[in-house]
């Protein structure tokens, strides 16, 4: 990973097993690989297991990711260009952690590029925050938003796309808002 490009954060406290000779952790990784077509990696988990000998040294790393093989091999193998939009925003300092880990899970997607535990995570982050009522400033609204996750609404439905066009692997759909109106894209 591209250092200046790039997160990879300890999602909880490491747990020691003293019995077994034991570390895991849990880590959330996305960013820019260091290669020359500068491949963007989506945000994922990774379970990590140390197993250490007799001399307190590890002799066995095991690693488990929430995407699979195939996925981080496509990503790695696809030019940045191809890639789904990527905010570099900065975090606020006052947002809410809820918020920062849902940005952190979807930034980077497409609605349909999700595994199944990940879209669990996404959707009880949603409950969380629209349960929390947070305030937001309405000025912070208008601008150009690509729509990375999609959660049923209460009835079951999706997006309404009045004009109708394919959800593919490589297209973005994107919302923008002005003061008085929002305006639906889809691109191929």
């Amino acid at each position: 990973f591209d250092p200046n490009q790039s997160v990879v954060r300890l999602i909880e406290p490491l747990a020691i097993d003293e019995e077994d000779r034991t570390i895991t952790g849990n880590v959330r990784s996305w960013g820019v690989l260091q290669l020359p077509w500068s491949p963007r990696i989506s945000s994922y988990t990774t379970k990590i297991v140390y197993s250490i000998d007799g001399d307190g040294l590890i002799y066995s790393q095991i690693q488990s990711w929430s995407i699979p093989a195939s996925e981080a091999l496509s990503e790695t193998f696809t030019p940045a260009i191809l890639n789904p939009p990527f905010s570099k925003m900065e975090r606020p300092e006052d947002e809410p952690p809820e918020v920062t880990e849902l940005f952190e899970i979807v930034n980077g997607h497409r609605p349909n590029s999700f595994p199944q535990d990940t879209r669990f995570r996404a959707s009880e982050l949603i409950d969380k925050i629209v349960s929390k009522r947070y305030p937001w400033h309405r000025e912070d609204l208008p601008g150009k938003w690509a729509l990375s996750y999609l959660q049923p609404g209460p009835d079951g439905g999706g997006i309404d796309r009045r004009i109708p066009f394919p959800d593919l692997w490589f297209n973005n759909n994107f919302q923008i808002f002005t003061r008085d109106s929002v305006t639906n894209i889809g691109e191929l």
